[in-house]
């Protein structure tokens, strides 16, 4: 009598149930594998590359010569002057609430409160343009900038940059015809881009007079420099 073979036997039907199991859960394991190789690379192939040249491409802002107001003579009445203004770009800010912000503020005079708010402006920054600058002083004096030059050793991502401000040659003749500027709040930035504005925070915008009524002609049209980072 010729003796049963091992798949004919209880422990032979149980380790062939175990491959077949066995089988199963590899093919479907790497069934998941192609459906997730053809979701990145041909799906969303486009958006994750996108992703990885952000990652290592930094878009720097060239911010645009606000436009000139003049009289009907051709007199200059509201043209813009050299200053510099501090940014510091998130994405390059290393322990930036604990180290650099508390550092920046002790060179530049912050209380508490300015400095809180600077915190959550990095915070919010870093969660939607971590690589565009945010301005954290605006029109240094001769003072700050040269302490801050100073210990640029330990202020990771901080820089100082030329940057043009408003100047009104009349002073304060005409200022209910000319208007004024100041900054821009999270409200007002995100109705104005979606108008078809191109606003960061930090900038300012016409509040009264000409200023306002013809803002989007006086803005410009910033530019943009890509560098590796």
């Amino acid at each position: 009598m010729t003796p049963p073979s091992l798949s004919e036997t209880t422990p032979g039907r149980d380790l062939k149930r175990r491959f077949v199991w066995l089988g199963l859960a590899m093919v479907l394991g790497l069934a998941v594998l192609a459906v997730q190789l053809y979701r990145l690379q041909i799906t969303q192939g486009e958006e994750y590359a996108a992703k990885s040249v952000a990652n290592f491409v930094k878009e720097v802002r060239l911010r645009a010569d606000r436009g000139l107001i003049k009289d009907r003579r051709g007199t200059i009445l509201v043209d813009s002057r050299p200053s510099f203004d501090a940014f510091l770009t998130p994405a390059f800010c290393t322990n930036c609430a604990d180290d650099v912000l508390p550092r920046l503020g002790e060179l530049l005079g912050w209380d508490e409160a300015t400095r809180k708010r600077m915190e959550e402006q990095v915070r919010l920054a870093r969660r939607t343009a971590p690589f565009l600058p945010l301005p954290v002083c605006v029109d240094l004096t001769r003072d700050e900038y040269d302490r801050i030059n100073a210990r640029r050793d330990i202020l990771d991502g901080v820089e100082v940059v030329p940057v043009p401000h408003r100047n009104y040659r009349t002073g304060s003749v005409l200022s209910h015809v000319l208007g004024y500027m100041n900054e821009i709040n999270p409200d007002e930035l995100e109705r104005l881009n979606a108008e078809g504005g191109h606003y960061a925070l930090g900038d300012y915008i016409g509040r009264r007079g000409l200023e306002r009524s013809f803002e989007y002609a006086l803005c410009g049209t910033d530019g943009v420099r890509k560098e590796v980072v």
